[in-house]
């Protein structure tokens, strides 16, 4: 009798040491991917090789990719130059409340919503809110282009919401992110005190130079469309634009269109060095030889803030091959090449310039409250406020560079997933 009592106090006492331990690791986990924990800002590389899991539900559209692009598989065998193997695209449609008016052609307006904390997501909800009441207002209200948010999980239903008040016409995709073999054999690359400082930015920023220089054309999110408009949520239109820039390239047959062109040779380390391997490898010669010299010659980019294209050619095996190439070398992660790099010089190895347009749209925008007058700055509400200075009329600047203020651009991060910064979304 004595041992049975023995027995089942040891057991019991087991069996309570075993539920406390669950209890404080649940607690630990909550407290960890709080929205006030500053050190959840910092870009693990266990958040970055993860693969989403996501729910499924019918309010869901789930689509698990298969190696290969999305183009004309006839043209040649580009399928077998892709491996998306676990990457998955869950689009969540169950906002969208309108169709496109019949054009002709179907487009797309892209945005990107990616943060390691939600209180970085958060801020960058608002910049994207006010971004949308503006296209609304000054472009979309009658044609109802679609218009996809990509995002890496971190947006809740309530959050969607408070975006689609301002639009009738969001899909949200979550997307897991692509990551080349060499990147996870190499995940020192991931960490800034390994590689130079255009590779020091935060993973999910280089992750926009995948998703738009390439994942987007191949993981079947713009099958549908004819035309995309690559477009950052913190440049804001300002008035009704003089015309429209997907029809300019319909009515014209053209395969791209810019709004800024410049030329920045930083960040692009052994860029271009990889594209011309690829050009020897496969033995070929660039379409218009005058054009590559002066895109790959000068560094040119163009800018990614408000920028149309053919889904057809960045989805054909050409772009696709080339572009996962170079996604393969890794370069994105440790140089942080983007997609302003990527796009024209893929369009100079297998394109002529005469199908590459430019607009001088700079009047009409203003990047991070820049340029706004108060009534403008107003108008955005959320992500900009009118500061006024001592002796001077005052500005409208960008709410997050008040947390900036005080500790340089890295302080500033961590107050915002701190939660010092109250930006009211979450």
């Amino acid at each position: 009798m004595l041992c049975q009592a023995i027995t089942f106090c040891i057991f019991s006492f087991f069996f309570i040491l075993l539920y406390t331990n669950e209890v404080a690791s649940r607690s630990y986990f909550r407290k960890q991917f709080s929205t006030r924990r500053a050190d959840h800002y910092v870009d693990t590389i266990s958040d970055s090789l993860r693969v989403s899991r996501l729910p499924s539900s019918p309010d869901w559209r789930h689509r698990q990719q298969k190696p290969g692009y999305k183009g004309d598989t006839s043209a040649c065998d580009g399928r077998s130059y892709v491996d998306n193997r676990n990457l998955t695209v869950h689009s969540d449609r169950r906002f969208l409340k309108t169709e496109q008016v019949d054009l002709g052609y179907k487009a797309v307006i892209t945005y990107m919503v990616m943060g390691t904390c939600a209180m970085q997501v958060s801020l960058y909800a608002r910049e994207l809110i006010d971004n949308i009441r503006r296209v609304e207002k000054f472009w979309n209200q009658a044609k109802h282009y679609d218009i996809i948010i990509y995002h890496n999980g971190m947006l809740t239903d309530e959050i969607k919401l408070k975006i689609a008040q301002v639009s009738p016409s969001v899909i949200f995709n979550h997307v897991s992110m692509y990551l080349p073999k060499l990147v996870r054999d190499n995940t020192d690359w991931l960490l800034p005190s390994k590689i130079d400082g255009c590779g020091s930015f935060g993973t999910w920023y280089k992750h926009m130079g995948t998703l738009f220089s390439y994942q987007v054309f191949t993981d079947g999110s713009l099958d549908e469309y004819d035309y995309f408009l690559r477009f950052d949520s913190d440049y804001y239109m300002l008035r009704e634009l003089p015309l429209d820039l997907f029809e300019e390239l319909h009515s014209k047959g053209k395969d791209f269109a810019y709004t800024k062109k410049v030329s920045m040779p930083q960040c692009t380390r052994g860029f271009y060095e990889h594209s011309s391997k690829y050009m020897k490898s496969n033995n070929f010669h660039p379409v218009d030889k005058s054009f590559h010299a002066d895109i790959s010659g000068n560094a040119v980019v163009y800018f990614g803030n408000f920028a149309v294209g053919r889904v057809k050619f960045f989805a054909g095996c050409d772009y696709v091959r080339w572009a996962h190439h170079m996604m393969q070398t890794g370069g994105v992660y440790y140089a942080r090449w983007d997609e302003q790099h990527h796009l024209p010089l893929g369009l100079s190895l297998f394109n002529k310039a005469d199908q590459v347009l430019y607009y001088d749209l700079d009047d009409y925008f203003a990047h991070k409250c820049g340029k706004l007058r108060k009534w403008q700055c107003d108008f955005n509400k959320l992500s900009c406020t009118w500061k006024s200075t001592v002796g001077q009329s005052g500005q409208c600047v960008h709410i997050d560079a008040l947390s900036r203020e005080r500790g340089g651009s890295k302080a500033g991060r961590v107050q915002v997933c701190q939660g010092v910064t109250n930006f009211g979304l979450v």
